[in-house]
């Protein structure tokens, strides 16, 4: 068995991948991140953050490095052993049949069940708990493919939940909700991580996201590689414009109580 030798609940070491006939995405890619630790991942379109996720859920195999998951390689792993500690929300589902959310969302105890033995009592009740923390309870009866591109990401979270898993994957979770359920998946994010000790890595396209989360950031350029740092390290102007090219500022608001990253106004800095 392999060992990362420091606890480390993932353990990137030095990936390359590159999908076949393409230019290489990832490069050399390595860091870590604790048990309980919030780490939320940023980068432009085409980087590789959703490529990152799916190598650490072993759906893509990296050309060269190495991936642990709490000290053996993730290659090495069952599929099942890789489900029972982590739980992986991507940003669409597809969903043929025609379940309710609390049928859905009982498919997150699946990698604990036995083949043919259907989920117990118990199961539901962890089902329920996790749909009313999301303020969702009231769609359990409805069928999840005519739900809300919103509501539907609302419920893949809670089935999230439901899996109990050590790690959370959150791929884009806030894309396709209105602010108000934004607000409360990110405060969802905060809550798994540091009341319920769940280690989450989450990608994002909103430069505020990090500091809203006071989380580690791992910040994936252009070239594919990647820096690991406090919001203090990375969320600076010049390393955020240059990764985004786009004018940012990054200010603190004292009614907000914390640093806010935004855009100026249009003209401002012509």
């Amino acid at each position: 068995m392999a060992d990362s030798g420091d606890g480390a609940l993932v353990d990137v070491q030095g990936v390359n991948f590159a999908y076949p006939g393409h230019e290489q995405v990832l490069h050399d890619v390595t860091f870590k991140v604790a048990p309980g630790e919030l780490v939320t991942l940023l980068g432009p379109n085409g980087a590789g953050k959703s490529t990152l996720l799916n190598c650490i859920m072993n759906l893509l195999t990296p050309q060269s490095g190495s991936i642990l998951l709490d000290g053996r390689k993730n290659l090495q792993m069952e599929r099942r052993e890789i489900a029972q500690m982590v739980a992986y929300v991507q940003q669409s589902v597809d969903v043929t049949f025609a379940y309710t959310v609390r049928d859905y969302a009982v498919m997150g105890r699946t990698p604990f069940l036995r083949m043919y033995t259907p989920p117990s009592v118990d199961d539901y009740a962890i089902v329920d708990d996790a749909l009313e923390r999301l303020g969702i309870g009231h769609l359990s009866q409805r069928v999840y493919s005519e739900l809300s591109g919103g509501q539907r990401q609302l419920v893949d979270v809670a089935r999230a939940i439901v899996q109990q898993p050590r790690l959370i994957l959150f791929d884009e979770p806030t894309s396709a909700l209105d602010y108000g359920n934004q607000i409360k998946v990110l405060k969802m994010v905060d809550e798994l991580s540091r009341e319920d000790g769940f280690a989450a890595i989450m990608t994002t396209h909103n430069p505020d996201h990090p500091i809203l989360l006071d989380s580690s950031v791992c910040l994936l350029g252009r070239d594919g590689r990647l820096r690991k740092g406090t919001v203090d390290e990375i969320m600076q102007e010049d390393v955020l414009e240059e990764v985004y090219q786009a004018r940012l500022i990054i200010r603190d608001v004292a009614d907000a109580g914390r640093r806010v990253c935004m855009t100026p106004a249009f003209g401002v800095f012509r």
